[in-house]
């Protein structure tokens, strides 16, 4: 087995555990070619760094010409995206590396970008899939206190202090296990968030709240309703984003999941100069208090 295999494994047994645990946006979890499409976009606008910008223009640049990614892929067919869809369902085994790699961005799995030698030593069944201490970590975060019982071995005389010593390092490492442990299960638990108002709060999933969706912190801590439009000039074109639902126009922070948080069906777009003087600036009241657009 090769390293992009080893690679390749680990992207897509990540995709399937946060599949299993309710962790993944809607359109993931239902990845036709349409949804995964969609959801590059919603990446996309939420900010991309160098190297998941490289990925994205390998799957669908093609001409080398890279004046506007947001509008390729929209111009892209979805059935481009075809092949990864068998990929993540398993009707394939294998797929382009390319989109591997994308699905590697869509889902954040980490280590990425692949490179070689991040994987070139890791054995078949090797890979760390989890955030928190694997029992291998744990057992070498406990080495000392193995060196502990060798000294104990060899110095007869201080067995005494150093079993004690042992003990109260055991009973911390046992307590400190427990809070990660009950910290991690609280936090598995709070995995879902619901539209409340004028943004999302997290709640968790357990209580089958109606309308509850995946939690993403991204959008949690960003993605607002503007209840001000008011305050909105032609300088936050395409800078905020907007809803237009029966000639009702409503404007939102960031473009969040890509659509409107009550109405799922329904597509955000960026704002054009044109919705701005229409719905709102001067054409709406207000005292001109400034709002937050998640950007400078």
């Amino acid at each position: 087995m090769t390293s992009f295999d080893l690679f390749r494994n680990s992207v897509l047994k990540m995709y399937q555990k946060k599949k299993s645990q309710d962790l993944l946006d809607s359109w993931l979890s239902n990845p036709s070619p349409a949804n995964l499409k969609k959801y590059c976009l919603v990446r996309l606008n939420e900010g991309l760094n160098v190297d998941d910008t490289k990925v994205f223009e390998r799957v669908f640049v093609s001409n080398g010409n890279v004046d506007d990614l947001e509008r390729t892929i929209n111009r892209t067919e979805p059935e481009k995206l075809k092949t990864l869809q068998y990929f993540i369902i398993g009707r394939t085994k294998t797929t382009d590396e390319n989109l591997v790699k994308l699905l590697a961005v869509l889902i954040d799995f980490q280590p990425r970008p692949f490179r070689l030698n991040d994987w070139s030593k890791k054995e078949e069944g090797g890979t760390i899939l989890c955030d928190y201490p694997t029992d291998q970590e744990a057992k070498s975060n406990n080495q000392p206190q193995k060196n502990n019982d060798v000294l104990i071995v060899n110095d007869f005389k201080d067995k005494f202090y150093k079993r004690k010593k042992s003990v109260v390092y055991a009973i911390g490492s046992a307590a400190l296990g427990l809070g990660i442990c009950f910290r991690i299960i609280d936090w598995q638990a709070e995995q879902c968030m619901l539209w409340q108002d004028e943004q999302y709060i997290a709640v968790h999933c357990k209580d089958n709240y109606p309308n509850t969706i995946a939690l993403n912190p991204g959008v949690l801590h960003t993605f607002r309703k503007i209840t001000r439009p008011d305050t909105l000039t032609i300088r936050h074109e395409k800078r905020v984003w907007y809803s237009k639902i029966d000639n009702h126009v409503e404007f939102f922070t960031t473009i969040g999941h890509g659509f409107h948080p009550e109405f799922m069906d329904r597509s955000l777009k960026a704002a054009t100069k044109e919705i701005l003087e229409k719905y709102a600036g001067k054409s709406m009241k207000g005292n001109g208090e400034d709002i937050p657009t998640n950007e400078k």
